[in-house]
């Protein structure tokens, strides 16, 4: 146990160092350079530089790097959710479809209002209705995963459909709503760590539960948990993230499968550990992918999920070849 404690304090010693370098780094570089000395001289004293630069830093390097983490650790702790509700590590809100039902309720609900409150309800509605279906799917193991693939597929093809409608994708394009950008980021829109961190206590308060839950229902009845409650629960709190995501950014893929597997090769097994990590590792992988997409072709801004879907594949495949050897 001591070993445990220790090792979970360096790990999270080392990802929370690992976020604020990689935060620095992403703060300087893009299109516009931006050295250390500029951002002093922004801060401390701004008539020293252009007010180019200071645009630049201010109103769009800062709130993409902040809301790169926020929305990074909203998608780690929705997989987290996900793969407890249903004792399977190898899917996350994108891989099952919930990610594309809540872009199919934005835009839905846009023909109502383009107002993002009403873009976000109709996300969560559609999220929450997809998350409780896959719940009473009475699926298990591997044929699981396959309805999830499925299901999936077609509410993806939905999407694509709608979103082709230009009096339905709300003004973005059909690459921005099914692969994600965060071009899009607002100062206004950091409200969502709010609701980050409110996911983050109630399922650290839940970890215990969460631990029960992923060794499988009949495990988890056995030891006494309500399983269809806290199913219910874990599921709304994905929901509420990812349809958070989608809303303001499309559909960001892999982050939820990709962070917990991460963490769990490093041999984090505990709920309590990994809710705590998982805040830290996926804005600090989120962050990175979105910096890779910003610069590695210059003045072209990559989707950001083309990596995170070329990352997560190549993880998904070696788990299950993992799995098939044991």
């Amino acid at each position: 146990m001591t070993i445990l404690k220790v090792g979970f304090r360096a790990l999270f010693i080392l990802s929370f160092a690992l976020l604020i370098l990689t935060a620095v780094l992403s703060l300087l570089v893009g299109q516009v350079e931006v050295s250390i000395r500029d951002v002093f001289s922004i801060i401390f004293d701004d008539s020293s530089e252009s007010e180019f630069e200071t645009l630049v830093f201010l109103e769009i390097r800062v709130p993409r790097v902040l809301m790169a983490i926020i929305i990074g650790a909203a998608l780690a702790l929705a997989g987290l959710a996900v793969q407890a509700s249903f004792a399977n590590p190898v899917i996350d809100a994108s891989f099952v479809g919930i990610s594309n039902s809540a872009g199919v309720g934005a835009m839905l609900f846009g023909l109502l209002s383009p107002n993002i409150v009403i873009l976000y309800l109709g996300a969560v509605l559609f999220a929450g209705i997809s998350s409780l279906f896959l719940a009473r799917s009475r699926m298990e193991n591997d044929r699981f995963v396959l309805f999830g693939f499925a299901y999936g597929i077609g509410s993806l093809g939905v999407l694509a459909l709608l979103s082709s409608s230009p009096s339905l994708n709300l003004g973005r394009s059909v690459t921005n709503w099914l692969f994600g950008s965060l071009a899009l980021v607002q100062q206004s829109h950091l409200f969502a760590a709010a609701l980050v961190a409110i996911s983050c206590v109630v399922l650290y308060s839940l970890s215990d539960k969460l631990d029960q839950a992923f060794l499988g229902r009949d495990k988890a009845l056995s030891l006494g948990l309500n399983h269809a409650k806290y199913r219910l629960i874990w599921l709304l709190i994905a929901s509420v993230l990812v349809a958070l995501t989608v809303t303001l950014y499309g559909v960001i893929a892999f982050v939820g499968l990709i962070v917990p597997q991460i963490l769990r090769t490093f041999g984090v097994a505990s709920h309590r550990h990994l809710v705590l990590l998982s805040p830290t590792v996926g804005g600090t992988f989120l962050l990175m992918s979105d910096t890779f997409s910003r610069t590695l072709f210059g003045s072209f801004e990559m989707p950001v999920s083309f990596l995170l879907l070329l990352i997560g594949s190549m993880l998904l495949i070696l788990s299950l070849v993992r799995s098939s050897q044991v």
